[in-house]
């Protein structure tokens, strides 16, 4: 891929460049019809970086369109990519390149709205995916149990 005036593509990066990275970095980008969990963007949102994602299986638990932008996508029950054909298949990808780039527009029209998402995205990680508060909850869990 060639690199483009306001994007660089990167064949292969060190995981500690990209984390020092992604605290310059405007917007981050999980547009995926499979991840599982979304751990890049939980990084992203540590840098206090806001995401645009989809909104499948666990994304929704950790970005919306408060602290991010969301692409609604064809999902069944439990929330995975539902096709059945290669109609909806080509139907699937143009309303995620569709949405992704209104959404992209309505960014550089009102970038005003990036501080405010970026500082919700920070604030959202660091109280409800923080290793601290894992271990606060574990705590309250097992004092509990064992009461």
């Amino acid at each position: 891929m060639e690199n483009h005036p306001s994007m660089t593509f990167y064949h292969h990066i060190e995981n500690y460049q990209l984390l020092e990275m992604m605290k310059t970095i405007d917007v981050g980008l999980l547009p995926t019809w499979a991840d599982t969990y979304g751990y890049s963007v939980l990084e992203f949102q540590a840098s206090g970086c806001p995401v645009i994602s989809t909104d499948i299986r666990a994304l929704p638990e950790i970005n919306d369109n408060t602290i991010g932008w969301t692409i609604e996508m064809p999902k069944n029950e439990f929330r995975e990519i539902q096709i059945k054909s290669k109609e909806q298949k080509i139907e699937a990808r143009i309303s995620l390149q569709n949405q992704l780039k209104n959404i992209v527009l309505n960014i550089l029209k009102h970038p005003e709205q990036l501080k405010r998402k970026s500082l919700g995205a920070y604030d959202h990680v660091t109280k409800n995916h923080s290793v601290e508060g894992y271990m606060e909850k574990l705590d309250a869990i097992y004092e509990e149990q064992f009461r």
